[in-house]
């Protein structure tokens, strides 16, 4: 503890319990909340904790922000700083701040001996627990974990600023706050990550290493996602391997990271203590969309349904179609400020966390549709005949790979999101790929199928149902499976037979049937039905 507070200062222990008696007769506790969480295993942030201690000492800073990724390490970051330097402050304050920070400061008033007036509002109980905060022996250290609400921290800023004898730490994935240093917390390493699951994870062989970075690589190497993972692993796995790294890899690839097996595990992510939780209540807790404005919900939709990867700003932009661009950029800003996209400057580009894209997905699936119809139909539009050419099949390629993304991630049947497949299907039939070419279309008979279960009666839904089995058999019919090829010609026909005899008159219709009996594997001669052109 700090010398001059010993001189200056009674110090008594009560039982556990540690206080300092000042000389006005106050007796504060040297604790003013719960002690953090202190983690037996520390690893790859030592260069971190030495920048803390820098800006404190070398700089004289009293205000740091610790800033990264939910989950990448920072409350465990602080937590190493109290201990290894706790000899040195006369008071402490740990303070979870997601009612607020002007709510985290005033719970502090009961310990620090504050008395509220009945007519005291919010303002002046924080004025009157601030001036008792600046009355206390110095140093202290107030941490403030999960400051993540940036007009909440610009709010209390002043505030903040005001409690001279306080070094404060603040953890956030907010990315600056006027002229506070900032202390980014970045991924671990690889290896490091690796060597964090092992350690919940003691089953782990090295033959199994290549796989286990299969599986952190899809998480981003975040470390609480490492770690819970690790730890359900090992809860299910206690007897026996009944759930095997390959098993879960496949989950995520398959189901998402919220829908993997679950069992529960002890954590301290946001608390005090050990707490029990399942990996998707963990990870889901851990970015909360409501606190999000209605534009920066809708973009951040949008980047859900597309790939993790760098996604240049022109680009998006020419996708989402603002209506306001001016609105567009602060949202982006915001949500690049706030920590739930990244900005590569270099490049003017944005990523989204794949962690983030999956509770987005999951927190927002009734809404997907909806907030991405523009982006939908932006595609279908980049990967019709008129715009896939021979000059523009680089950004067609980068469309494909979007749009696959885009169809797997929305939950519901759209007969838009049936168009796209059928885009998707050509674009790859004239590069040669007839897998993704038959995925495509298979994709998209599984959504014409089920929007028909929904309407059997509603014609567009039929045609557009006979149209996918065309395709799909032509694929079958190219790869040699006339059997296959046959039964969806049959299919596409019985459609258009109906759709014939229900619109006797409609020329799309009739054009479907004759073309629908030209198919090389069909059985059937073709007759004469009338002219016109059938629209895809």
């Amino acid at each position: 503890m700090n010398q001059s507070a010993d001189k200056l200062y009674n110090i008594e222990t009560i039982g556990n319990a540690t206080f300092i008696n000042y000389p006005d007769g106050r007796r504060i506790p040297r604790y003013l909340t719960k002690l953090p969480f202190k983690s037996n295993y520390f690893i790859g942030r030592e260069g971190d904790l030495e920048a803390i201690e820098r800006r404190y000492q070398e700089e004289q800073r009293l205000l740091v922000l610790v800033n990264g990724d939910g989950g990448i390490g920072k409350t465990t970051l602080a937590a190493k700083y109290w201990y290894a330097y706790e000899v040195r402050y006369t008071h402490f304050a740990w303070l979870y701040v997601d009612a607020g920070i002007a709510n985290a400061l005033i719970s502090l008033a009961s310990e620090l001996g504050v008395k509220f007036e009945p007519t005291d509002d919010q303002a002046a109980q924080l004025n009157k627990t601030c001036h008792a905060l600046t009355n206390l022996a110095m140093p202290c250290l107030l941490i403030l974990d999960n400051a993540n609400e940036d007009v909440d921290l610009r709010s209390n800023f002043g505030h903040l600023h005001a409690l001279g004898k306080c070094h404060i730490i603040l953890t956030s994935r907010v990315k600056k706050l006027d002229a506070v240093p900032v202390i980014e917390v970045k991924p671990l390493r690889p290896d490091e990550v690796a060597t964090l699951f092992k350690n919940y994870y003691e089953k782990l062989q090295d033959a199994e290493l290549p796989l286990l970075h299969e599986i952190l690589k899809a998480v981003d190497y975040n470390t609480l996602v490492a770690e819970v993972l690790a730890k359900n692993l090992a809860v299910l796995n206690e007897f026996d391997t009944a759930y095997t790294l390959e098993n879960l890899l496949a989950d995520l690839r398959t189901k998402g990271l919220l829908s993997i097996e679950n069992e529960v595990v002890g954590v301290t992510y946001q608390s005090h203590t050990l707490r029990e939780a399942t990996p998707t209540e963990i990870i889901s807790a851990m970015y909360d969309l409501s606190k999000l404005a209605e534009l920066e919900i809708q973009l951040l939709s949008n980047f859900a349904v597309l790939p993790a990867e760098k996604i240049p700003y022109e680009l998006f932009k020419q996708l989402a179609k603002p209506e306001d661009e001016k609105a567009f950029k602060q949202a982006l800003h915001h949500l690049i400020q706030k920590g739930w996209l990244e900005h590569h400057k270099a490049d003017n580009s944005f990523k989204i966390s794949p962690v983030v894209q999956e509770v987005t997905k999951v927190k927002n699936a009734d809404r997907l549709l909806p907030d991405c119809r523009t982006l939908i139909n932006s595609l279908i539009t980049g990967l019709n005949n008129d715009n896939r050419h021979t000059n523009n099949y680089q950004i067609a390629t980068t469309l494909a790979r979007m749009g696959e993304a885009l169809v797997q991630a929305i939950p519901q049947s759209d007969d838009d999101v049936a168009t796209l497949c059928q885009n998707i299907g050509i674009y790859h039939k004239d590069t040669g790929n007839i897998n993704q070419m038959m995925r495509a279309y298979q994709k998209m008979v599984d959504l014409q199928t089920a929007l028909m279960d929904v309407e059997p009666d509603n014609s567009h839904f039929k045609n557009g149902l006979a149209i996918s089995y065309e395709k799909l058999g032509n694929t079958h019919a190219a790869l040699g499976n006339l059997d296959k090829a046959l039964g969806f010609y049959e299919d596409e026909t019985k459609l258009f037979e109906e759709l014939h005899d229900d619109f006797p008159n409609n020329v799309q219709f009739k054009n479907g049937l004759a073309i629908s009996y030209e198919n090389p594997a069909h059985p059937r001669r073709p007759r004469q039905l009338g002219q016109g052109a059938r629209l895809l």
